[in-house]
């Protein structure tokens, strides 16, 4: 892991006040969803990440359907839950949709169950990340998963973060997706990356 990596991991580590700042986050967080969002993929916190519980409880609540990832191979999957206890400890303890089902194979439930994000007002990706920068760039855990995951399937791009996880400017690579909108504690910053 990269030393901005892991010099921006201690200090999210240590930040206080997690709860409140997670609660205004998560103010912020609806307050931006557009009206047209009917489904948002999201990915399950955990560690010292910005807090989605309460955001996919409240999502499930309004009807909207909550798609999170599931790692494997390295690679992202998403299915949708219909309660935060479909989730179970995964990939490196994170938590992610149990789809395993006794006496069915694995490619069998991919095939059947496995959901895609629409590059349209409908949908919007929510997307993890260690450090961002004032121009959407975004360096997550050095996996890659989520720039190869959006680089074949294109949608909306929203990140959450804590303030101190924000740069003035990242050096990214070519394969580096872009996001759309970054939601802090402090602020909620938009981008339009139309070329």
């Amino acid at each position: 892991m990269g030393l901005i990596r892991k010099l921006m991991i201690e200090a999210r580590n240590r930040l206080d006040n997690k709860e409140e700042r997670w609660e205004a986050i998560n103010k912020s967080f609806f307050e931006y969803l557009p009206d047209t969002v009917k489904q948002v993929f999201i990915f399950g916190s955990y560690a010292s990440e910005v807090s989605t519980d309460a955001m996919i409880t409240e999502l499930l609540r309004r009807n909207i359907t909550v798609a999170c990832p599931k790692v494997v191979a390295r690679d992202i999957h998403f299915f949708t839950i219909s309660a935060l206890s479909d989730m179970k400890p995964g990939y490196h303890q994170i938590p992610e949709p149990d789809v395993q089902e006794e006496g069915r194979d694995i490619e069998e439930i991919f095939a059947e169950k496995e959901v895609f994000p629409a590059d349209d007002a409908s949908c919007l990706m929510v997307v993890p990340g260690v450090v961002f920068d004032e121009e959407g760039g975004r360096m997550g855990y050095g996996a890659g998963m989520y720039d190869r995951y959006l680089s074949v399937h294109p949608c909306r791009k929203l990140g959450l973060a804590y303030e101190i996880q924000v740069r003035d400017k990242l050096s990214l690579k070519d394969t580096d997706v872009r996001i759309d909108a970054l939601i802090t504690e402090k602020k909620i910053r938009q981008w339009d990356h139309a070329e």
